[in-house]
């Protein structure tokens, strides 16, 4: 493998590799060269492999959206790539822009052309019936035909107006072979239907949004009807401070509420509704928040009036012994 300027990485592949860039994806390159940044990267021509190492997308001036430790990436072909991607340790970043939860930094890389379409004109002549369809005018110059992640995703919900988290969770990433899965169906179909087997870039993006989503969801909808379901397992959470969906969800609510000056449950609720958590179960929850913290801030109490009077002992004894 050879070390090469991460910011000339598409030169050395086009000089050296031979690779054919359209220009109708140029545009597409050039939004990714504004949100993608690599700290080193090492690059086999020959073999067509590639290193990416500390791979992040962010918007300038903001937070890391997302973070790669490591990303291998392998192609077939220097003039209709299909990709192998291999990703470890993974972090990524949802935050939230608005106090209602309508807006992310993902809203912003949008703006800015990520995940690029990278559609390529093609002119090719239409092929003989007995083959495989042509490729349509417009299509995807990349594809992928598989990705594997290993080691494990470190998802962070933030809210930018109160500059605080939300959540954060982790997830073990061996879901490899469930994604995977996708992506061969969805390649089988655009072979059966292009001629070209994997799956194109935006293919690939709403795949990976829609499982990770789904992810998350599930592992928010349990813990919250847990939670409101089962006093005591709400009393074995209250006392993990904000390590648990139902006390970030209400900070989260008495927050935005200071912030703002104006009541916002009931929007909080309607959103809340889709993980299984209707008005009935937020005001139980909130209810038993509201006596647990109760009952902790008078243990807190009773500590402290113990720990001055300790300290008002040790206070006469030092005064009325005198120094030897």
């Amino acid at each position: 493998m050879l070390t090469v300027d991460p910011a000339k990485i598409l030169t050395t592949l086009v000089k050296r590799g031979g690779l054919l860039i359209p220009k109708s994806i140029e545009k597409d390159i050039d939004a990714l060269k504004k949100v993608m940044h690599v700290e080193q990267a090492e690059l086999n021509i020959v073999e067509k492999k590639l290193i990416l190492y500390n791979f992040t997308i962010t918007v300038k001036g903001r937070k890391n959206a997302i973070r790669v430790g490591r990303v291998f990436v392998h192609w077939d072909s220097y003039t209709k790539p299909c990709i192998d991607i291999e990703v470890d340790d993974v972090e990524v970043l949802v935050e939230f822009t608005n106090l209602m939860l309508t807006q992310n930094n993902w809203n912003e890389l949008q703006k800015q052309g990520f995940p690029p379409e990278m559609a390529a004109t093609t002119t090719e002549p239409a092929a003989p019936a007995s083959k495989s369809k042509p490729e349509p005018a417009t299509s995807s110059f990349v594809r992928f035909s598989s990705i594997d992640l290993s080691g494990k995703a470190v998802i962070q919900v933030a809210s930018r107006p109160l500059k605080k988290d939300i959540r954060v969770v982790t997830l073990d990433m061996d879901i490899a072979d469930s994604i995977n899965a996708k992506i061969r169906e969805l390649s089988k179909s655009n072979k059966a239907s292009t001629g070209r087997p994997g799956c194109t870039t935006t293919e690939l993006s709403t795949l990976l949004q829609s499982y990770f989503t789904e992810l998350i969801r599930g592992v928010l909808a349990s813990t919250l009807k847990d939670v409101a379901s089962d006093p005591s397992s709400f009393s074995r959470a209250i006392n993990q401070v904000r390590t648990t969906t139902s006390d970030s969800v209400l900070s989260y609510a008495s927050d935005a509420g200071r912030k703002t000056g104006e009541d916002i449950q009931d929007a909080l609720v309607s959103k809340l509704s889709r993980f299984g958590l209707n008005a009935d179960r937020f005001n139980a929850l909130k209810e038993r928040s509201m006596e647990e913290l109760r009952k902790r801030s008078k243990e807190n109490e009773g500590a402290w009036n113990e720990d001055t009077a300790k300290q008002g002992d040790e206070a006469i004894v030092q005064k009325e012994t005198p120094d030897l």
